[in-house]
Formats: structure tokens, sequence, C-alpha cells
């Protein structure tokens, strides 16, 4: 049985300074916690405030099972349909995402009912904060997982090397500040000291033993670290409150990836491949825009469209052009109180109303950009860079040709990508915010289309189309005005 060790030391007086100020999580989700009692918010909209009585929560996440003591929880939020997105946030800040295993939540009323609530009925709890403990261990190492996650924790390897071309050195916390490990699976990683010299070469083990602040212990492999803090009590830039994903939508955080056809097997316009960069997180919608959605649009506003509604609310809205779906979009921004995103031209435009071509100035709801939507097909950064979204088998994620019967078909009912998102290969092709360009082969970051050219992309293929226009990489245009029968769109939204 391999012996473990404690692996780092403790640095009594900075982690003390450092911990008073992330023990207090002042938001979980948007949302005050309570001061008197925990807070169960359901689908509904009730809330019911009174005592959870569960002693802890269990979630599987795709690194480790882990359990909490109910006192370390600050709050947890379900998501019905996407399961990657329940979350439960610890008292210091921590955070864990995956499978909520708990199917039900007891709790005492404030007027000494218990009630035995169904995980369904759940959209969030919040728990209290007059049941926080009185004393957490100082915070431990800081881990940045590659999913998003992160928490404190004891590395408990007795040893931790990095091979490099001209030896074995050992890291540790006497002298290694933190060890950065790259996205795309190379084995190569970058160690930085204390002094501020960098070491490149290969970790040693493949893996590491871990206890987090609040008593689990989590095996884990480094291919899904994205940072490992030697230091005890860094506090992460990702700290801020949670943000709170609207209804039907899906958060995708910033990273890079590779746009285009990078196999050789695509059309002339997917190429040259070229590495993208989206410096900032963005929602977007986890279906395709109804019928039921678009029509109240329609009848709140008057607007003349061809016939959208094309026999179910659940269908994706279709016959809508690209002024459409842009104006659908305002529409929206200015019913949940947010600046419009693009003006009477179709420009996109920041908060202010200046013309920007910056997507991450936008506020509004829009639509994606292309790259936005690529990257969001393939995955974001859990992309198992599959050819169409989701799966290499695209009848298990989309309605084409040869599975839809011929006709457009209810949103969600086939399986989603990586990310939750449903549709984005095959029924119903998806208008995209940018005009028509050509790849360039030079890297780009947050890239707009605002030239004007032939017409406005269209990504994704539809139930009329074969498998080749369902790819993540395939493209098409079509005139702003054009409305047809197989095309529809989704919406999307900067996070601020």
């Amino acid at each position: 049985m391999k012996r473990y060790v404690l692996f780092a030391i403790v640095l009594s007086f900075f982690s003390a300074v450092i911990f008073s100020n992330i023990v207090e999580v002042a938001k979980v989700f948007e949302i005050d916690r309570p001061n008197d009692g925990d807070l169960v918010v359901l689908n509904s909209g009730e809330e019911l405030r009174g005592k959870v009585k569960n002693e802890s929560f269990s979630i599987r996440t795709n690194y480790s099972s882990v359990s909490l003591d109910s006192g370390f929880i600050a709050g947890i939020e379900l998501e019905r349909q996407d399961i990657s997105l329940e979350r439960i946030v610890a008292i210091n800040g921590n955070r864990f995402s995956g499978f909520i295993d708990d199917e039900a939540i007891l709790m005492e009323l404030s007027d000494g009912r218990l009630l035995t609530i169904r995980r369904e009925r759940i959209r969030k709890v919040i728990f209290g904060i007059d049941r926080d403990r009185e004393a957490l261990p100082d915070p431990g190492q800081l881990i940045k997982l590659k999913n998003g996650d992160f928490f404190h924790a004891t590395v408990l390897n007795e040893a931790v090397s990095i091979s490099t071309g001209y030896g074995k050195i050992l890291l540790n916390s006497d002298t290694t500040e933190y060890i950065e490990i790259p996205e795309g699976g190379s084995p190569v990683v970058t160690a930085f000291s204390r002094s501020g010299e960098s070491l490149r070469g290969i970790l040693e083990p493949e893996d590491i033993m871990v206890v987090l602040d609040t008593g689990a212990t989590v095996n884990l492999f480094f291919s899904r670290i994205a940072e490992l803090y030697f230091v005890r009590g860094v506090i992460p830039d990702t700290a801020e409150p949670v943000f709170d994903i609207p209804d039907r939508m899906v958060l995708v955080k910033k990273g890079s990836f590779v746009m285009g056809d990078s196999k050789g097997d695509g059309d002339y316009d997917e190429r040259p491949a070229h590495k993208v960069t989206l410096t900032y997180d963005f929602l977007i919608g986890k279906y395709e825009t109804t019928a039921s959605e678009f029509d109240k649009f329609v009848r709140e506003t008057g607007r003349e469209t061809e016939k959208h509604f094309t026999g179910g609310p659940d269908l994706p809205a279709v016959y809508v052009s690209w002024w459409d779906a842009i104006s659908y979009c305002n529409w929206l921004s200015e019913k949940e109180g947010l600046s419009r995103a693009y003006n009477d031209g179709g420009n996109l435009v920041d908060e202010s109303g200046v013309v920007t071509t910056d997507p991450s100035k936008a506020v509004g709801y829009r639509l994606p950009t292309e790259a936005e939507w690529e990257f969001a097909a393939r995955g974001g950064i859990a992309s198992k860079g599959f050819v169409y979204a989701g799966s290499d088998i695209l009848d298990d994620i989309a309605w084409y040709v040869h599975n839809s019967g011929n006709r457009v078909r209810e949103v969600g009912n086939k399986l989603p990508n990586e990310l939750g998102i449903y549709d984005m290969s095959g029924n119903v092709y998806e208008w995209c915010s940018d005009w028509w360009y050509e790849y360039e082969d030079t890297p780009v970051v947050n890239p707009y289309g605002y030239m004007t050219s032939h017409g406005r992309i269209l990504r994704g293929g539809s139930w009329f189309d074969s498998e080749r226009y369902a790819r993540v990489t395939d493209r098409f245009y079509y005139s702003s005005t054009n409305s047809y029968g197989n095309l529809g769109f989704r919406i999307a939204r900067t996070v601020r």
C-alpha cells in the first residue's frame, strides 16, 4: 500500500489572513444567504424557508465522487435536463459540478412541518449563514480544474517531480509557487518557482491524492488539472459569486480552439484551420428557439413574419429571417432590462449603443458569433473532438435527412453534446451574428465578421440535409432576408 505523508508546509499566519477574506460567501447563485435558516427555491418559483435536515450531500464529478457535510455548503443548484451544470458551492468558495446523488431534501419548515421534496422539483438550495461551521481548517493548496471547478486541499503524495531535459527536479511548497498544465493533452507542463523562474517538463506521477478542506479525499489525474498552487491560502481570481444561469441556457467558459477543417475532409471555405481565442465566458441557448417562444414575440410586437409555427410549441421556430432573429433578441433584452445588442442597422453595439466589432462588449441577447457557435458545438473546453456536436455517430445526436421523416422535430429529443447543448447538429440551420468571411491562417481573438459580404452565416445543418452539413466545421450563408422551413436560430449573451 502506498504510504502518504503531508506534502505541503503550513504557512499559518499567511493562511489565516487570506482565509478571513473567503469564508463568507455573500451570495450564492445571485441570492443573498439568509440569516435565519435555509431557503429552497422550487422550479415553480415558490420559496420554502426552514431547516434542511440532510446531514450531507454528494456530487459525482468527472474526476471523483465528493461528499460534503451540509455545514460546509453555501448552496446547491440543480439543472433539470442539463445535469452537467448541477453545482455545489462550499462556504469557502470551493465549487464542484456534476451529478447530485441525493434524490430528495428533507426540510423542517418554520411552522414545524417536515417536508420531503423530490430533487426534480428543486431549482436551488441556499443554506443560511447561521449554520456555518464555527471553525474551518486553514485553506490548503488551491487546485483549479479544466472544467471550471476549483477547491482548496492538501496534497498527500510523498513526492511530486518534473522530468526536464537536464534531470528530475522535486517540486514542493518550499520552492514552487504553482504548476500550469496546458489544454489539449500535452504531457509537458510548466512549473513556476517562488523566485520567478520556470521549468518545463513531464510530471511524475500521473495522479495525486488530496484531502479537501472539508474532509473529503479525492484522487486526481494531472490531465484534469489546469493549475496547482503549492502556496497555501491562495484565492482564485474566479471567486466572485456564481453567475446565475438563466433557464434554458448553458454557460460556455472562455478558451482557445482550432477553428475550421484541420482533418482535410472539409470544404474549401472551412480552411485554413486557425487558432481562435475567446477571452470571455458566454451563454448560449440549450435548445434552438422554439415556436412558442418566438410566437410570444410576434404577438406582443405585431411583427409580420412567414409561418414560423409549424405544428407544435416545442418545434424550432422556422421561416425566420436574420432580421426577425435579431429583433427577437432585442425584444428579449428589453423585457429583461438589458441594453440592446443590435442597433436599427443590424450592427452589434455596446452598452452605450456604440457600434462595436468585439462581441464581448455587447450586453443584451444576440445571435452567437460563428466562432462562439463552433466552440460551443465542439463542446468548449470539455470538447472530445467529435465530428458532430456531441458524437461521431450522427443518429445519436441529430435529426437529418436519413432519420427525420422529412420534417422538423421537437427540440431536445436527441442526446446533447459535452456541454449539455441540444441539436447543434441537424434539425434546423441556425443563424449566426456574422457576415460571411474567408478564414485566414493567423491566430485571432474574439473574431466577428462585420464587413458586408455575400450574406449572414448559417451553421449546423438541418432535417432536410445530409450528414456532411451537420459537421461542426461546415459553413453556409444566406441573405439576411431569407427565411425557410429548415432555418431557425438560438440565442447567446456575453457574461459580464
